[in-house]
């Protein structure tokens, strides 16, 4: 889904801590389940980076998807500096 909306990703991979599942792309959901692999995607669109991240732990699975934008964090980090600086 992600792939249709932003395209080809700048990095992707996968981690495999075993190998029993390696290759078997029918028993993936397992090894994500038991925790054999973890799989990562970025995307650079624009100011925006997306990083998604998918992982599992005794039959427990997680999809996270994180956006950043490089503009907005200037923003903040600006704010951020200027709180501080009156707190001081």
């Amino acid at each position: 889904m992600l792939k249709e909306k932003y395209g080809k990703p700048k990095r992707e991979i996968d981690h495999w801590s075993k190998e029993y599942y390696r290759g078997k792309y029918e028993k993936r959901g397992m090894a994500y389940a038991v925790g054999d692999v973890v799989s990562q995607v970025t995307w650079e669109n624009g100011d925006t980076s997306i990083f998604a991240k998918i992982d599992g732990n005794n039959f427990k699975i997680s999809v996270r998807i994180f956006y950043s934008s490089s503009a907005l964090e200037l923003v903040f980090r600006q704010k951020e500096k200027s709180k501080k600086q009156e707190n001081f």
